[in-house]
């Protein structure tokens, strides 16, 4: 099982997936009219969580599918089809891309009392992602 199409999230900090769609899930091995989905939105950047290491097409793993994540297409009986080498498995792709966060930055003045001097208090503030 392979995952197909892309995903994309803006940098948090995180390798964390949670966009997987069933269209991201390519299931071979059903008759032509029948089939199934997979319902699993979760997975992981396999290169890490920062932006350089995940281009356009970078390795993205499912969390692990089990049996009772496939939901079967209509008329479609899973009882004709052995499960046991599509289980307990992780799907991959090369489909993901972490991109640029926007940093946002303020500085804002701290009033004062007019005392004949020039000195200024001002307060700095982001909204970078905590430990970077």
């Amino acid at each position: 099982m392979v995952l197909v199409g892309d995903i994309t999230k803006i940098y948090d900090g995180d390798n964390t997936v949670d966009n997987l769609t069933t269209a991201n899930y390519l299931i071979t091995g059903f008759i032509p009219s029948e089939g199934a989905t997979i319902n699993i939105t979760t997975g992981t950047y396999d290169n890490g969580k920062d932006v350089v290491d995940n281009p356009a097409d970078s390795p993205v793993t499912s969390s692990t599918i089990g049996y009772a994540n496939y939901i079967a297409d209509s008329g479609t009986l899973f009882s004709n089809y052995d499960f046991t080498s599509v289980t307990d498995i992780k799907a991959k792709g090369g489909i993901g891309e972490i991109t640029l966060r926007t940093l946002n930055f303020t500085v804002t003045g701290v009033d004062k009392v007019y005392d004949d001097n020039a000195d200024a208090t001002v307060i700095f503030a982001d909204d970078r992602v905590l430990g970077d």
